[in-house]
Formats: structure tokens, sequence, C-alpha cells
């Protein structure tokens, strides 16, 4: 019997109905998804479970109970545990994101999380090169071939 190897993707959002409505919109897929509240959580999935993208709710704190701009944390530490895997990032439209967090996040999609958009955002940074992902999140900038 063949089966195919599920696609696993952390979901980390304070929110237990964000968390348990990307697991529907994601049901019946090839993917198993892993809820987490925190960024701690997370972290603590991210040693314990090998994954292939993360999906963060801009309003995760590092911690329950935190203070404002610990979300940007949450986005670094995930990046310094793992610099290599996809980080979707969902936030409402109405938000500014910082600079820095906006470049960290592989793809951004708002909330509340559109099925269609999920999907396509997965399907973009999973079937991305680590080539292709930078010139994306560059905003197409050719990059010049090294001489071999």
């Amino acid at each position: 019997m063949n089966q195919r190897k599920k696609t696993r993707v952390l979901m980390i959002s304070p929110d237990e109905s964000v968390r348990d409505s990307v697991q529907q919109m994601l049901s019946g897929e090839p993917f198993q998804v892993l809820p987490a509240e925190t960024g701690q959580q997370a972290l603590r999935m991210l040693r314990e479970h090998p994954l292939d993208v993360v999906v963060l709710d801009h309003q995760t704190p590092l911690v329950k109970r935190s203070g404002p701009g610990e979300n940007t944390k949450v986005i670094e530490a995930i990046i310094d545990a793992s610099p290599f895997l996809p980080v979707v990032l969902a936030c409402e439209s109405a938000v500014k994101l910082e600079h820095r967090m906006r470049f960290m996040a592989d793809l951004i999609i708002t909330r509340p999380i559109q099925a269609a958009a999920l999907h396509e955002a997965l399907d973009t940074v999973l079937s991305e090169s680590l080539r292709e992902r930078a010139l994306r999140k560059a905003g197409g900038l050719r990059v010049p071939r090294m001489a071999v």
C-alpha cells in the first residue's frame, strides 16, 4: 500500500477558533495540522516534530499574557530555530506590519483566513525553491548567476 506523506503544518494562534478553522480547511487534504497557542508551544513543537510550513497568526504572543511587541518575537524565534522553514503570516488587512515582520514572513494572508487564500499560500511556499522564495520576497529582483 503506497501511502502519501502528509505535509505537516504548524498553526500558531492564540485564538482557538482560528486554529480550529485552519484545521477544518485543511482536513481531507494531504495535510497534518499541529496547533499551538503561543510562541513557546510552537518552539517546543519545532524541536519535537519535523515540519514543512508554519501558519502564524500575527497576534500570537511568545507566552500567554505578553505585552505589545511580543508578536515580532515569535516570528524571530521561529526563524532562529528553523531558518529555512516557510512562514505564512495571517493578519487583519487594516494592520500596519513592521517592515522587519513583513520581511521575515514568506507570504502574508489576511484574517479572517479564507480557505482559497490559505491553499494558494501553502501551494506557493511549498513548491518554491529557496532561491525562488528569496526572489519573490525581494520583489522579483534579478540575481546574477555565478560562474561555475
